[in-house]
């Protein structure tokens, strides 16, 4: 998560100038959410108080009137992948993989598709087996 203020200052630059929160998110690879906290993080920590509640014009304003105060420089965001949504991706490739095997691809060809090595390729199809294989057992006595 964005944690420098002069990051947040960027955000609510941003937002300020009349963009929505969606095409923030898209442009720096945040989630929504995140630009919703780095907007209100910034306004309080120059003492204009802004809850989540507050969207639209009035906290636009708000964010205006903190930018006013602001006397820092502005940075793009660096560490900008959320953490739930870097879990998400790698499930999902994780599966992705694995249902690449079950069509009966090489693991020579998985890696060529994927960007990766065959020795890679192979590990995740064994990590989401035991994944896999887990959640079975799990599953299995409850079914029962």
């Amino acid at each position: 998560m964005i944690e420098r203020l002069s990051e947040h200052a960027y955000i609510a630059r941003e937002y300020a100038s009349g963009k929505y929160q969606v095409e923030i998110a898209r442009d720096l690879g945040l989630s929504q959410s995140q630009v919703c906290i780095s907007v209100e993080k910034f306004c309080q920590a120059l003492g204009y108080p802004v809850k989540h509640k507050h969207h639209g014009p009035h906290r636009a304003v708000i964010a205006r009137a903190a930018l006013n105060r602001y006397q820092g420089e502005f940075a793009l965001p660096t560490e900008s992948a959320d953490p739930k949504f870097r879990y998400v991706y790698e499930h999902a490739r994780h599966e992705h993989v694995w249902l690449l095997r079950a069509e009966g691809l090489t693991l020579q060809q998985i890696g060529d598709r994927i960007g990766v090595s065959r020795e890679r390729a192979r590990e995740i199809i064994a990590h989401f087996a035991r994944r896999m294989t887990r959640a079975l057992r799990k599953t299995r006595w409850r079914l029962i």
